[in-house]
């Protein structure tokens, strides 16, 4: 089931819709509101921009967080549960929509930043950061961006589970891509205040000093981890309303 789903996604047109408005923002960000001294900078402003940052979660729900509410209430979901087991169905249903949110936002971000270095001088060596600035000092400051890319993603992959998982009480897709952007506003007013190792805005835009690897692993396993969680929850609830209403 897991193949036959990343096969739909690759024929959604909600996949691309996805990556085209992420896309689209960068440009729309790059020609009306971002002038930094080089791409690094263009890209750090950028996703500082709270208005862009919501923008780009609601993006990355596009593509699949909608799928289980489109198939419960279009009733696929029997097809989909007699040929594999509840269980099956609804892991299926969590991997996908988190890799599928995580290379929506990921993707373009690093395309965009790709293509502006060409007109651009990528980084001009005036600004640092904390996260990932083992990367710069190696002289490597692309792979430093695609760090602060892949962490900003993972964030947008967990909220986009989190979106799926409310869907799974409330059938809806207006739900489930809707409240990814409620979701992230609310948790992250919530640990605005804790210190940066829990707070969830602040980790989804590297503000935090941790050794290269410690922030890699530590960034995996909160935002894996969160979304974990909200998958168990899913898969749970999505069990028990196959038990009880289709089976």
């Amino acid at each position: 089931m897991l193949r036959s789903y990343f096969f739909k996604l690759l024929r959604s047109p909600f996949l691309y819709a996805g990556l085209t408005g992420v896309f689209c923002l960068c440009l729309l960000s790059k020609n009306e509101f971002v002038r930094g001294g080089d791409v690094v900078m263009d890209m750090h402003l950028m996703l500082e921009i709270q208005s862009f940052r919501k923008a780009f979660i609601v993006f990355g729900a596009i593509p699949f967080a909608a799928n289980f509410a489109d198939e419960w209430n279009s009733n696929a979901i029997i097809n989909c549960v007699s040929r594999k087991s509840a269980l099956s169905y609804a892991v299926s249903n969590v991997t996908v929509c988190f890799i599928s949110a995580l290379m929506t936002v990921f993707v373009p971000l690093v395309v965009f930043a790709g293509i502006s270095s060409i007109s651009k001088t990528f980084y001009t060596g005036a600004n640092t950061w904390a996260a990932f600035i083992e990367f710069v000092n190696m002289g490597l400051p692309f792979l430093s961006l695609v760090c602060y890319f892949f962490t900003f993603a993972l964030s947008c992959a967990m909220w986009a589970v989190m979106g799926m998982t409310l869907s799974a009480f409330f059938p809806s897709k207006y739900i489930a891509i809707g409240s990814p952007f409620i979701f992230s506003h609310a948790f992250e007013r919530v640990t605005e205040q804790l210190p940066y190792q829990f707070n969830l805005m602040g980790l989804s835009m590297s503000y935090f000093d941790f050794p290269l690897v410690g922030a890699i692993v530590y960034v995996l396993l909160v935002f894996g981890g969160l979304s974990a969680v909200c998958g168990i929850l899913f898969v749970k609830t999505v069990e028990k309303k196959v038990q009880n209403e289709l089976g």
